[in-house]
């Protein structure tokens, strides 16, 4: 279970294409469903679902951190150009 879990969580994303509603139970029912099946999980299957969970969020975190630096080195790359062109002017 383990390695199918770390699949799911290390997938690349990918668009989903349009489906049209099977008609057999709402979005609604759907999460009511799930949200039942999670309250029964065993404390030892819920542990490593909560493992990934936080190795999943502090991936994320470290990404959006090296995001933001990216973006700003960006940032002050394209004002020195700008900067650099008007003074050149």
């Amino acid at each position: 279970i383990v390695q199918s879990v770390e699949a799911i969580l290390c997938k690349p994303q990918q668009k989903r294409r349009h489906r049209k509603s099977h008609g057999r139970i709402s979005f609604g029912d759907l999460a009511r469903t799930i949200a039942d099946a999670w309250k029964t999980v065993s404390p030892k299957a819920r542990a490593i679902f909560d493992h990934y969970a936080e190795r999943d969020s502090m991936r994320y975190k470290r990404e959006l951190k090296q995001w933001k630096e990216r973006k700003e080195m960006e940032l002050e790359a394209s004002t020195m150009v700008k900067h650099s062109n008007f003074m050149n002017n």
